[in-house]
């Protein structure tokens, strides 16, 4: 930069003849030497201020340069992460329709079982009500049954105890009868054998002696 010309500042405003006076005096007063010292000074402050530019220009260009790698390679990562997650989703999206058609064909197997294990419960249940019918009425059927046969053991036993009654008692009248009988036909046999010893002089004592003798 050129260097700065010493100037006093006065009180007030000082006229514009003695102004432009004093410049020229300035101006007249500096040699070549100075001016090329003054000159070169420029240069160099240009040549400074030229770099210090030229060095921020490329840093702000080498990290454009970089920012746009950056963006570029971002810009590919986003490409791949949306092709990636464009491929899960379209993957998840056969999963869950894969699934959703294993799911329908599962629930319809499951309701065609369910259909037909009720169409068995129901065939069991009348069977099942049928055997308990058919059951119950042989229950009923076999207790009529025993009630019967041992009303009639009852009756047979009474029948039986009734005749066995009837027999002995009839057996008994007969002995009786018979015993009755006996007693007077031996009575009639005993008197007729002692008419007959009578007969021959014997009585029916002395034969008896004569015989156990």
């Amino acid at each position: 930069m050129p260097p700065k010309t010493g100037k006093k500042k006065g009180k007030g405003k000082k006229p514009k003849g003695k102004k432009g006076k004093g410049k020229k005096d300035e101006n007249s007063e500096m040699t070549i030497e100075d001016r090329y010292k003054q000159t070169v000074q420029e240069v160099l402050s240009l040549r400074e201020h030229l770099a210090v530019k030229s060095e921020v220009s490329r840093r702000a260009q080498s990290t454009c340069e970089h920012v746009k790698v950056k963006m570029r390679e971002t810009e590919a990562r986003l490409d791949d992460e949306r092709l990636s997650k464009r491929d899960i989703s379209s993957d998840l999206t056969r999963q869950y329709k894969s699934m959703q058609n294993q799911l329908e064909v599962h629930v319809q197997h499951l309701e065609t079982t369910v259909a037909q294990l009720r169409k068995e419960l129901g065939e069991n249940r009348y069977e099942l009500q049928a055997v308990t019918a058919e059951r119950d009425a042989l229950r009923t059927e076999r207790d009529e049954m025993e009630a019967d046969f041992k009303e009639k053991i009852s009756f047979m036993e009474s029948a039986y105890e009734t005749i066995i009654h009837d027999a002995m008692d009839m057996m008994v009248s007969k002995v009786e009868e018979h015993r009755t009988k006996w007693e007077a036909e031996s009575i009639d046999l005993e008197h007729r054998n002692n008419q007959i010893l009578m007969e021959f002089g014997l009585s029916h004592s002395r034969a008896f002696h004569r015989d156990k003798s």
